[in-house]
């Protein structure tokens, strides 16, 4: 018995050194050699986004995590996609890449007409144009100009959102035009409206002259 306890006094001792040395060749090198996890940053929507609408600078964020998760093809920038029509709908959180976005004048009226509307244009000149100063997606009032000379003019059409700006044409080209948000000159404008909208705005046409009255949006 006394050998036995003396044998344990021994092992003991031996046993803990052991598991010692064991716990530090496992757990001390690991954490002492770790290298530092590579960052990257991202493009994400930080709030729904519908597509065929146009990305304000609200609705998209940078997001950073480890630089395994980055892609190629990610926006890394706000600027990349502000202003740009999304081509899909996104959730919070989610990747915006440079497929997802197009400038809104490539892409097809398919993406940008709201669910039960429908686009029409109208050509416009210099006067009624609001002098080439029109923006895509700003609204505007639609003013009927009968050509009866006992008619009065008034607002037939209130908000209407326009898709596309057109280019001139050699029959409706006007000089002094500014260059609205396409880029160019235009002489048509398209816009999203309903049915009875549209009818509206087709009679204003055929009854008379059509001028388009912008506002502060």
């Amino acid at each position: 018995m006394t050998k036995l306890k003396g044998l344990t006094k021994i092992l003991l001792p031996l046993a803990v050194a052991l598991l010692a040395a064991a716990v530090a060749y496992h757990f001390i090198p690991a954490s002492a050699t770790q290298r530092p996890i590579r960052l990257s940053s991202w493009l994400v929507a930080e709030a729904p986004i519908s597509a065929g609408s146009v990305i304000t600078a609200g609705q998209v964020g940078i997001q950073t995590g480890p630089a395994s998760l980055a892609a190629p093809e990610d926006l890394v920038s706000p600027a990349q996609a502000v202003g740009q029509v999304a081509l899909a709908n996104f959730v919070p959180g989610e990747k915006v890449r440079r497929g997802d976005v197009q400038p809104p004048s490539r892409v097809g009226l398919e993406y940008v007409i709201p669910a039960g509307k429908r686009a029409m244009t109208i050509s416009v000149s210099q006067t009624s144009g609001v002098d080439g100063r029109l923006a895509l997606n700003e609204r505007v009032d639609v003013l009927a100009v009968p050509n009866a000379a006992l008619s009065t003019p008034g607002v037939v059409l209130a908000g209407l959102r326009i898709l596309a700006l057109g280019p001139p044409s050699p029959q409706t080209a006007y000089t002094n035009l500014g260059t609205g948000s396409n880029g160019g000159l235009y002489s048509t404008v398209t816009f999203s409206v309903t049915i009875t909208q549209a009818e509206t705005l087709a009679a204003a046409e055929k009854k008379g002259t059509v001028i388009l009255l912008a506002k502060r949006q």
